[in-house]
């Protein structure tokens, strides 16, 4: 079984000139230090970051990656808003990999994936996360082991 963390980037502004260049509030980037002590405390320390191209979600990897030590970051446009929550799968090469994605993708792929359907059944708010075990990333194939949110970090 692989386990793999799957997470909504942290509180965005709604002053950019396109959604996709939305940047990180101050609350934002300390809720993405939180995620990434909340991610230690509970998780396991990714092995590596994949996180869509967007702002928001490459600036969260980028202070998630930091603070842990350096961890390698990789854009993938797979994971940007409209992409096919069913490729998500193929985007995890390695046990402990962390996606960082958004919302209601995130919700909609844990729910595709834990129960087989895309009725998001689990909010995911900002820089919330989840750790995951499957032994293959295909539809009701997956198992969630822990939900964390913001509001919850310690």
């Amino acid at each position: 079984m692989v386990k793999a963390l799957l997470m909504r980037h942290a509180q965005a502004s709604w002053k950019a000139p396109s959604d996709r260049e939305r940047p990180l509030t101050h609350v934002g980037w300390d809720q993405a230090r939180r995620a990434a002590d909340s991610i230690v405390a509970h998780a396991a320390v990714p092995g590596r970051i994949l996180h869509s191209p967007w702002l928001r979600t490459t600036q969260t990897a980028n202070i998630i990656a930091e603070r842990l030590g350096g961890i390698p970051c990789e854009a993938l446009e797979a994971l940007a808003p409209d992409s096919d929550i069913r490729l998500w799968g193929d985007c995890w090469q390695a046990d402990g990999e962390l996606l960082v994605s958004h919302q209601p993708m995130v919700s909609a792929y844990l729910s595709w994936l834990c129960e087989g359907s895309q009725q998001a059944r689990w909010p995911m708010e900002p820089a919330s996360w989840a750790l995951l075990e499957a032994e293959y990333f295909e539809v009701g194939c997956g198992h969630l082991l822990q939900l964390r949110h913001a509001s919850d970090f310690d």
